[in-house]
């Protein structure tokens, strides 16, 4: 074989294993957008019938139900504030956090998805009294948390349901 046609075959070898792991890249990088949006799907799904589920229960007098719901991993606990006040004597929660749930508070929002570092979620779900003095932070355990909802006297209470 001559010096030339080895040349040749050493490029196209380099060039190969160049496009091979830039291929190999494209495809963990789908992949990881995808799991991300599946996460992003999930948690959305979970606040539209968290919404829904609030909304049956406001309209109807004397109601009360226990829900489950699932969210993704990264959430690590839902808030839901019905009064700034008890904001601080959130001890699960670290200061940076309380301070964020003050910010959203003030700005309108009264139930928020919690991740480690990150608000995930934010929104207004309507009126409601939160139980532990208007603070009531649930933590998540196997992607999954449970709320009592009950309308007594067309207001409607939220609580943990105790273990």
């Amino acid at each position: 074989m001559d010096r030339k046609a080895q040349t040749n075959q050493v490029f196209v070898y380099i060039l190969s294993i160049i496009l091979i792991l830039f291929v190999g890249f494209l495809v963990i990088k789908f992949i990881s957008s995808f799991s991300s949006d599946t996460q992003d799907v999930k948690n959305l799904k979970t606040l539209k019938q968290l919404k829904k589920d609030f909304q049956s229960v406001y309209i109807k007098y004397d109601s009360e139900k226990v829900l489950n719901y699932g969210v993704s991993s990264e959430v690590r606990n839902i808030c839901f504030i019905s009064k700034s006040s008890c904001i601080n004597s959130l001890t699960n929660l670290s200061s940076s956090q309380r301070e964020d749930l003050k910010t959203i508070f003030d700005s309108g929002e009264n139930m928020i998805f919690l991740g480690d570092s990150k608000i995930i979620i934010k929104e207004n779900i309507g009126d409601f009294i939160a139980t532990n003095n208007g603070c009531l932070c649930l933590e998540i355990k196997n992607n999954i948390f449970t709320i009592m909802m009950r309308n007594n006297k067309n207001k409607v209470y939220l609580s943990k349901l105790e273990d």
